[in-house]
Order: structure tokens, then C-alpha cells, then sequence
């Protein structure tokens, strides 16, 4: 934990945490739902539960901590894009799959939808779908909801590396059930879900370091600790110092989240996560040795989701692209990491 987070986030993530601890993974949506964990970050007029997208990453950090299986992104997708469309009804428990196009693709709206989605996460279980659409006359953005049963709608199954649903989705002529003019831009929605994959990532990292710290301090090597080795504590110093900077660099884009310079932000968020998650993940599965790949050990639990999630809603060498461009179309790179401010 770090010291200069704000009180109330930190509060918050131990509400979570010890929420969810304990709950069987068949009631772990029907929780948070009771707990309005699911609308955090929409408006109570628009039927949502209040608070903020910081509010939203902290539930989302301490969750995947605790309760990974938990879809809270997905969910807290979804309810933001229907508050911001009117159409959020809190009473009802209905499960919504967020379909957007790919980068520099798009999903058209004509007499019909059409366009494809790939990766998009429970897909086919989904009680209908929201789908980030353009209008094909004039560009404007749009929020389409679509039938699962609808014609012309197609739904491929999928799952990512750590075996959670990501499906794809074509469109061709699919006729919605009702369409909000004005939306969201997709890259505004695909940033959002960024920052909120971003404090999953770091509740999974988090999770990963404590799993190997209590590991190797408890087993034994020769009559003593593993951390007593010097290669097992440098590999916990790494794995701590990636903690350390993913924790920071969280924080940086929560902090900008309301400027103008949240998307980069997010992108570098994303960018020092991703590499994060490779690394701890690595280093934690070698100093666990052959219990920690064994079903019965919680840690392929957060390690399976590092390797899913980093890549997740774009691959990290997107952001990584998008950083380089911010920082190639402004110059001083120095100045923005300080200050938030390209050029002077």
C-alpha cells in the first residue's frame, strides 16, 4: 500500500476485500450487485450508485485481488455506456456484453449494423448486447443495443489465456432494438475500460507479490527460508520494485483522468502494467516452483489473468504506439513526465 494514496480509496479497497473474501464464486456476482458495486461511477440520477471513476478502480483493484473471477470491468462498462445513454435500470439483473470495433476499424450504422468485434468478453452468454457503432452518413457516434438473437448478428466463442470468455462478434445488416444519437467516441469508451483493466492488473500484481512473499518465507530450503538465498531476494526485490511503479503509474492516470492529457496517461499506465504483469507473473511461478501450476494453488488464479489482462482491451504495444506518438508529435519527453504538458 502506498502512503500517498488518498484515504477513502484505500478505505474502500478494504471494504472490497473483505466483502468478498470468503464468497463462494457462485454468489460473487449476486454481491457485488447488492452492494451497487456494479454502477459505481454513474450518476444517481441516471440510476447509478454515484462516486467517481476512482471510486470504480478501486473497487476493480481490490476485487481482483480477492475475487478475480469477478467480471467487474465488464459490468461497470456496461452500466456507465447505459447511464450515459438513459437506458440504465438498476432493478433489473440483466447481464450486457460491450461490443467495440477493433483500432482504426469501425461498426456502421446504415438502415442496419454492420462491422465485427473481436475479443469481446461473454459475448455469448450476454442478455443483449451494447455495441459502440458510427452513424455511416455522417460519423457521429452512437450506442446500439442488439438482441443476442437478432438477425444478421453472429457470435464466434472464444476465451483469453486465462480461459475467460472473449468472443467475436459480426454484424452484417443486424437491424438493433434501439440506438442513443449521442454517445461516447469508442476511443473515449476504450480508454475507460484501460483504466479500469489497469487497476485490475495492478489488484492481480498485488495479489501475485503477497502469494510469493508468504511462499518463500514459509517454505524451507536446507533448513532455511528460500527469501534467505540472495538470487530468491532479488527476485522478490524485482518483483516489488514492479509493484512499486505500477502502483505510481496507476495513480498518474487517475490523477489525469479529468485533463487533457488522461489518454496518454492511461497509455503509459497501461505500458508500465503490461511489463509489469510479465515479469511478476514470471518470477512468480519460479520461485513457487512446480506447486504453483498445480490447480489447487490460488496463484495461476491472479498469474493466468496478468498474462489475459495485460493485453486487454488492446495490446500493450498499442499503448506503447500511443505514447510514442503523444511523445513524438510534442518533443520534450521529460517535461510531460513531470509536469503533464507537452512542449512549453
Amino acid at each position: 500500500m502506498s502512503g500517498d494514496e488518498p484515504t477513502d480509496e484505500v478505505m474502500l479497497r478494504q471494504i472490497v476485500a473483505e466483502a468478498l473474501t470468503g464468497v463462494a464464486a457462485g454468489s460473487l456476482w449476486a454481491t457485488a450487485r447488492d452492494l451497487g458495486w456494479l454502477t459505481v461511477g454513474v450518476a444517481e440520477q441516471a440510476g447509478g450508485s454515484g462516486g467517481t471513476v476512482h471510486d470504480a478502480a478501486a473497487i476493480v483493484r481490490a476485487a481482483a485481488a480477492v475475487a478475480p473471477e469477478l467480471t467487474l470491468v465488464e459490468a461497470m462498462q456496461a452500466s456507465w455506456l447505459l447511464g450515459e445513454a438513459g437506458w440504465l435500470d438498476p432493478d433489473r439483473d440483466e447481464r450486457y456484453a460491450v461490443a467495440l470495433p477493433d483500432p482504426a476499424e469501425a461498426i456502421t450504422l446504415h438502415t442496419g449494423l454492420t462491422g465485427s468485434a473481436t475479443g469481446v468478453p461473454g459475448a455469448q452468454a450476454a442478455s443483449a448486447l451494447l455495441v459502440g457503432a458510427v452513424a455511416a452518413d455522417d460519423g457521429r457516434p452512437l450506442l446500439a443495443r442488439v438482441d443476442p438473437a437478432a438477425d444478421g448478428l453472429h457470435v464466434t466463442p472464444g476465451t483469453n489465456l486465462a480461459g475467460e470468455p472473449r468472443d467475436r462478434v459480426a454484424l452484417r445488416g443486424c437491424v438493433p432494438l434501439r440506438v442513443a444519437m449521442t454517445a461516447p467516441h469508442v476511443a473515449d469508451v476504450r480508454c475507460r475500460e484501460s483504466l479500469l483493466r489497469a487497476a485490475a492488473l495492478l489488484g492481480a500484481v498485488e495479489r501475485t507479490c503477497q502469494l510469493t512473499i508468504e511462499h518463500v518465507r514459509v517454505r524451507t530450503q536446507f533448513g532455511r527460508p528460500l527469501l534467505a538465498q540472495q538470487a530468491v531476494a532479488h527476485a522478490v526485490a524485482t518483483m516489488a520494485g514492479e509493484r512499486e511503479q505500477s502502483r505510481a503509474a496507476l495513480r498518474g492516470a487517475l490523477d489525469a483522468w479529468d485533463g487533457d492529457h488522461a489518454a496518454s496517461r492511461v497509455a503509459a499506465a497501461r505500458v508500465v502494467l503490461g511489463r509489469a504483469a510479465t515479469t511478476v507473473a514470471q518470477l512468480a511461478h519460479q520461485l513457487h516452483g512446480a506447486v504453483g501450476i498445480t490447480r489447487e494453488h490460488p496463484l495461476h488464479r491472479s498469474t493466468g489473468r496478468l498474462l489475459a489482462w495485460r493485453d486487454e482491451p488492446v495490446a500493450t504495444r498499442v499503448a506503447s504506439h500511443t505514447l510514442g506518438m503523444v511523445v513524438a508529435d510534442g518533443g520534450d519527453l521529460w517535461q510531460w513526465t513531470v509536469t503533464d504538458r507537452i512542449g512549453s
